[in-house]
């Protein structure tokens, strides 16, 4: 059993030192009560880091927020941010393996282009799903579910 406002919060906090001499909040909204989530707690724990780091090293001011809504048979775990945005040409490859992003800003970032490819087979690998919704300019929202066992 995995106990998601404990490893929200310890990933918020080995997070915040990309946000440091940033204008920006991490912020985060979670119900205070959530059904019993069943899965591999190191491998949920990569998937927030990597959607976190993300958020945080692609928005310059702002916001970023990690927000759970559970649904009926899983938990919706979502990071948005005030960021750079995504184009929607883009959006369809963001999964793939070594794909990065045709923006300088994005090029300056560096990186491996592995994380959110890694990301989506342990996502799959709980039986859920993952998927981003962004406008270039205004922010992106990634979201993944983990089923309730």
């Amino acid at each position: 059993e995995v106990d998601l406002h404990e490893l929200i919060d310890e990933c918020i906090e080995s997070s915040m030192p990309l946000a440091r001499g940033k204008q920006m909040k991490v912020e985060k909204n979670v119900p205070l009560v959530l059904p019993p989530l069943s899965g591999g707690r190191t491998k949920i724990k990569q998937i927030l880091l990597n959607l976190l780091s993300n958020a945080i090293k692609f928005t310059g001011q702002g916001r970023v927020l990690v927000s759970v809504v559970p649904e009926p048979d899983a938990i919706r775990v979502s990071v948005a941010d005030t960021g750079i945005g995504i184009r929607e040409d883009d959006l369809a490859r963001l999964f793939e393996p070594f794909q990065q992003l045709d923006n300088p800003v994005v090029r300056s970032a560096g990186g491996t282009g592995l994380g959110l490819a890694i990301s989506k087979k342990f996502v799959e690998l709980h039986g859920g799903r993952i998927w981003a919704e962004s406008r270039e300019n205004q922010g992106s929202t990634f979201h993944f579910t983990i089923p309730l066992s």
